[in-house]
Parts: C-alpha cells; sequence; structure tokens
C-alpha cells in the first residue's frame, strides 16, 4: 500500500469535487440565462418585424383602394374618411392612419397620395411609421370624355 508522508492512505480520484460541481453548475445556470435571454430577444424582433409587415401590409392595401378611386373623388376631405382595418387595430397598439392627399400647384393633373400607418410596440414606444406614397393622374382624354 502506498502511504503519504503523513501516513494516510492515498486513493485513486474517483468523482468531482462539491467545488467542481458548484463551478460546473454555476456555468451551466450562466449559459442557460444567456440562451433565454437571446431568445427573448429574437422573439421580440420577430414580434417586431410582424407589427411592421402587417402596417405595411395594410398601407399597401389601402393605396390600392384610394387609387382605385375617380379621379375627381381624390380630395383632401375625402382623405379623411379612411380606416384601420379591424385586425391591424386589434393587433397594433394605439395604430392611427395618416392619408394625404395633394394637387402640386404646378400640375393639376397629378395627385400625390400619401398612406402612413403608425403604431406603439409592447413596451409603448411608438414606432417609425410605415409610409407609402404613389402619384395618380388624371384629367386625359379618357377622364374628360373627350374624343381623339
Amino acid at each position: 500500500m502506498d502511504q503519504s508522508p503523513t501516513g494516510c492512505q492515498r486513493s485513486q480520484r474517483r468523482g468531482m469535487t462539491i467545488l467542481e460541481v458548484i463551478v460546473a453548475g454555476t456555468l451551466v445556470a450562466a449559459m442557460a440565462g444567456l440562451c433565454l435571454q437571446m431568445l427573448s430577444v429574437a422573439v421580440a424582433q420577430r414580434r417586431a418585424r410582424e407589427d411592421r409587415q402587417a402596417a405595411l401590409h395594410e398601407a399597401d392595401n389601402l393605396m390600392e383602394r384610394i387609387a382605385a378611386e375617380p379621379f375627381e373623388e381624390l380630395t383632401k376631405e375625402r382623405a379623411g374618411q379612411w380606416q384601420l382595418s379591424e385586425a391591424v387595430k386589434a393587433r397594433l397598439t394605439s395604430a392611427e392612419l395618416s392619408v394625404e392627399i395633394d394637387t402640386p400647384p404646378d400640375d393639376p393633373r397629378a395627385k400625390r397620395i400619401a398612406v402612413s400607418v403608425g403604431w406603439q410596440d409592447r413596451a409603448g414606444q411608438t414606432v417609425k411609421p410605415v409610409r407609402v406614397v404613389a402619384w395618380r393622374y388624371g384629367g386625359g382624354r379618357e377622364e374628360t370624355g373627350e374624343q381623339p
């Protein structure tokens, strides 16, 4: 038998000490915490991207409907009558719609249509709104009824 200088019997090491178990547990807990934080950030980013995509989809749909209106009906007064869909109102917190219809002074045959959708994120912070702009031209022969 091997004897140490102190007279105790030397045994081969077959396990982990309590200190090693504590260090390993601490490392595992720290890594799990980091993974959970990364997961929560990824979920928040996905949710923000889906909200932005829903707002852009709504703005695009509204732009198509507005641009399909007769040219004469594209007025500033009519712009205030458009509403967001109920689905977007339910999805986006404090969703707001802004529709602007302007006629440039140098070209009365043109109308600039701008649709923007703004909202707040789940933390209550105002998000940069999505904005879609289109130009509509009228007053041609087909609009006025002139014959070629």
